[in-house]
C-alpha cells in the first residue's frame, strides 16, 4: 500500500489567481480566446 507523502503544511489557496472563464493563471496571462481578458474583469 502506498503511503501519503509528508507535507510541510497546508497548501496556499491559489483559486483567486485562476480565471473562471479560461482556467489560466491570471498572473501569467489569459488564454487568447478568453473574453474576460478583453473586459479586464480579473
Amino acid at each position: 500500500m502506498l503511503e501519503e507523502p509528508d507535507t510541510a503544511g497546508d497548501l496556499p489557496c491559489l483559486a483567486h489567481l485562476v480565471c473562471p472563464a479560461c482556467r489560466a493563471v491570471i498572473t501569467e496571462g489569459h488564454r487568447p480566446s478568453c473574453h474576460l481578458e478583453w473586459l479586464g474583469d480579473d
